[in-house]
């Protein structure tokens, strides 16, 4: 899942949209809503088709449906992009001098999809666990934790989300302050110079500290 949000990352930043003129925030917040009840109508659906977590042909059932959830997820979301959320959200937000702080706030509706996707999802995965628990002895391994929706949604964020969006949120603040506090104070013809020396420090700053990230991230604990 943590290539979807990357992938979403990438669309958020790459992905052009029409001209801002043109768009109706209205029109926006009609995207939006479409794009999250189509979420919500296909994990109602996984979660209708799919209740026997004891049979074979309800898992390959779960593992299309949330494929075709997962493609949903970019597909929607770039539409959203092309249809002009990043620039509404700049535009509205008097953020065009920070075009980098409006893509990420415009990513905001796939968290949403994703949380709305997990939270669906959680019956499916709760039954799975116990119907691996309940199998007899000399079939398991190590019983599986019959973790809360809490718990359930708090590992997503850990291991799917948060692993993703720190480092790109990361080179992204240090992009922006260098940009507003050096390159805009360099003349013209050093400029290129500066930002290619400037993207060899911010990429040697975030190599470093990923090992830290993703110890505090993913709570590691010493073997």
């Amino acid at each position: 899942m943590y290539i979807i949000v990357l992938l979403a990352f990438m669309i958020v930043f790459i992905v052009p949209s029409v001209e801002s003129q043109r768009i109706l925030p209205r029109i926006i917040a009609a995207g939006v809503s479409g794009y999250l009840l189509v979420v919500a109508l296909l994990g109602l659906l996984d979660r209708w088709v799919c209740q026997d977590t004891g049979n074979t042909v309800n898992i390959l059932r779960h593992r299309r449906l949330s494929s075709v959830k997962r493609l949903w997820l970019l597909i929607g979301f770039a539409g959203l992009i092309v249809l002009g959320l990043r620039e509404i959200i700049n535009r509205e937000l008097g953020l065009e001098m920070f075009p980098m702080a409006g893509a990420l706030i415009a990513i905001f509706p796939f968290i949403c999809a994703l949380y709305l996707m997990w939270y669906l999802d959680y019956p499916f995965h709760i039954q799975f666990r116990r119907s691996i628990n309940w199998k007899p002895p000399e079939d398991r391994q190590l019983p599986l934790p019959e973790w809360s929706l809490s718990e359930y949604l708090n590992y997503n964020t850990r291991h799917q989300i948060l692993f993703v969006a720190v480092p790109v949120c990361l080179i992204v603040g240090l992009t922006e302050v260098s940009r507003l506090l050096i390159l805009e104070n360099i003349a013209t013809e050093w400029q290129e110079l500066a930002q290619m020396l400037l993207s060899f420090v911010i990429a040697g700053v975030v190599f470093v500290s990923i090992p830290v990230v993703i110890l505090h991230v993913w709570k590691t604990s010493v073997l």
